[in-house]
């Protein structure tokens, strides 16, 4: 996923020309990646980040409780738990995660993404939104990661966290949309 990332914006230097910096955002995992990527090119400008994913290895564990409720609803038991998917996908099965097939390699390179932990080299401008449905403070992780990023304003934004399933349509985010929309004003 990061060398598509990568491809893409070589791709969008060659194919269009003046583009000198481009910029980039991303959303829970797709942040993830859109930091990693910033890292690995000086000509990134502005880095976006919406609620991005920290420690790979916890999210990968959390898209394996996805495959045991869904076990838990289909068989209404757990045939198969975290570890014995884990040792079926080095086995060279894969796990199924609401529709999609996570094979070992995908779930090993995700797990040892620590966003917090990574060597930052990234000197442009940043925003980091932590999504929450309720009004607080921006959390401790968020803070770290802020810091590690240099020139990065960090924001909270109350939003219903609509990447997860939620039984009303969430046409917009607009708490969202108007934090981000006022960051690329100033």
């Amino acid at each position: 996923m990061l060398s598509d990332t990568e491809c893409a914006i070589r791709t969008l230097r060659e194919k269009v020309s003046g583009v000198e910096s481009v910029n980039l955002l991303g959303l829970r995992f797709g942040a993830t990646l859109a930091a990693l990527a910033a890292q690995a090119d000086d000509a990134i400008g502005r880095l976006i980040l919406w609620e991005p994913v920290l420690n790979g290895l916890a999210y990968m564990r959390d898209m394996l409780r996805i495959n045991l409720t869904t076990q838990t609803s289909v068989y209404k038991e757990i045939r198969y738990n975290t570890d014995a998917l884990i040792q079926m996908m080095k086995e060279g099965k894969t796990a199924n995660v609401d529709g999609y097939e996570m094979s070992w390699p995908l779930y090993e390179q995700c797990a040892a993404i620590d966003l917090l932990n990574q060597k930052n080299s990234f000197t442009g401008k940043a925003l980091l939104v932590q999504i929450s449905r309720k009004e607080g403070n921006i959390t401790q992780p968020f803070k770290s990661l802020q810091a590690r990023l240099g020139n990065c304003e960090a924001a909270l934004a109350v939003e219903e966290p609509f990447w997860k399933e939620i039984k009303l349509y969430y046409a917009r985010a607009e708490n969202l949309f108007q934090i981000t929309r006022e960051w690329l004003e100033r």
